[in-house]
């Protein structure tokens, strides 16, 4: 499955949805199924404490390896720096994951608010089933990558047009 959100931040700390998603991609990198799952749960976890906006689209186990090599070309843009410490950005961020027997709904994410942090918490529950050995891959990607780059509401039409803004 894939859900990819947008959401708009000033923030660029540590504590911030920037340094949320580098630390779990720090703590769970190794690739072991529990680590997938951690990094799957974690990701899903930070995005429901923020506030969010996003889109979810289709079905995953066999268009795993399309999304990913999909998503990955575009999170490899460079956007222009902000002023000073980079200044307000939307962040789009995308978790595609291939789980094993997968029953969770990813249909309701985009939709709305309340229908995209429903399949959200799914996600963090059903990904620790059997302590992770569910979770065959799991890949994450945001956007900006850097703290002083910012992505603006232009480079979201054209880098992002599948993503609905809710």
């Amino acid at each position: 499955g894939k859900v990819q959100v947008a959401l708009m931040t000033t923030d660029r700390s540590k504590n911030s949805i920037f340094g949320d998603l580098k630390r779990t991609v720090d703590e769970h990198s190794v690739g072991t199924n529990y680590d997938l799952a951690c990094l799957a749960q974690q990701t899903c976890l930070a995005l429901l404490a923020a506030k969010i906006r996003g889109r979810r689209s289709g079905k995953a186990e066999s268009t795993y390896n399309d999304w990913a090599n999909r998503e990955a070309v575009k999170f490899e843009k460079e956007y222009p720096p902000g002023t000073g410490d980079g200044g307000a950005s939307t962040v789009v961020v995308s978790l595609l994951l291939e789980l094993v027997g997968d029953q969770t709904q990813f249909d309701g994410a985009g939709l709305s608010f309340t229908q995209t942090e429903e399949v959200l918490q799914s996600i963090a529950s059903d990904v620790m089933v059997e302590e992770g050995d569910c979770v065959n891959a799991c890949e994450l990607f945001w956007t900006p990558g850097e703290p002083t780059e910012v992505l603006t509401k232009m480079d979201l039409i054209q880098d992002f047009p599948e993503l609905m803004t809710i």
